[in-house]
C-alpha cells in the first residue's frame, strides 16, 4: 500500500517474526552457512512471514538463497549518511563500525578536537532510528559525553 508517496507494510498482530541478525564466526563465512540457518529456521517460525531488515543483504544476498524475497530497499537516512562523512573524514573505515573493539581503539586516537566534531555532527544530525544506539537527541550538546 503506498501513503503519501511511500510504501507502507502492515502485518495483522502475531503475522510475522523478524530475523533482526545472523552472525556467523568470519571463519566460516563464504560456504553459505547463513542461508542454510535462515532456510533451515524459516519453516519453524509459525508465521506466514518473516521479516528481516538487513544491511548486509545489498552485500551478501544470503536470505534470498535461503528463500526469502526482497520485497523494498529502503536507503540510509540523510543524517546517518552526513554522520558517516565526518567518521570518513576523521580516518574511519565506515565497513568496521560494526565492531568494538575498531571504534574504541579509532575513539582513543583522536584529539579533544577530532571527539568534538564527532559530538556535533551525531547531535546535529539526530535521527530517531538511531535513538536505540545513541541516547544523545535530547540531551543538552554541552553534557553529552563520549569516552574515550
Amino acid at each position: 500500500m503506498k501513503k503519501d508517496g511511500k510504501i507502507v507494510f502492515s502485518h495483522p498482530e502475531g503475522s510475522y517474526d523478524d530475523i533482526s541478525r545472523v552472525v556467523v564466526h568470519p571463519k566460516y563465512r563464504t560456504i553459505g552457512l547463513g542461508a542454510k540457518l535462515v532456510g533451515e529456521t524459516l519453516p519453524l517460525a509459525g508465521t506466514p512471514y518473516v521479516e528481516m531488515p538487513a544491511v548486509m543483504a545489498k552485500y551478501n544476498p544470503f536470505a534470498e538463497k535461503a528463500g526469502m524475497v526482497k520485497i523494498v530497499e529502503q536507503p540510509p537516512p540523510k543524517q546517518a549518511l552526513a554522520i558517516a562523512e565526518t567518521l570518513k573524514q576523521l580516518g574511519f573505515n565506515i565497513h568496521l563500525l560494526g565492531s568494538e573493539k575498531y571504534v574504541l581503539a579509532k575513539l582513543q586516537s583522536l584529539s579533544e578536537k577530532e571527539i568534538q566534531a564527532i559530538k556535533e555532527a551525531l547531535i546535529k544530525f539526530c535521527h530517531s532510528r538511531f535513538m536505540k544506539y545513541f541516547r544523545i537527541c535530547s540531551l543538552d550538546a554541552r553534557k553529552f559525553t563520549l569516552r574515550r
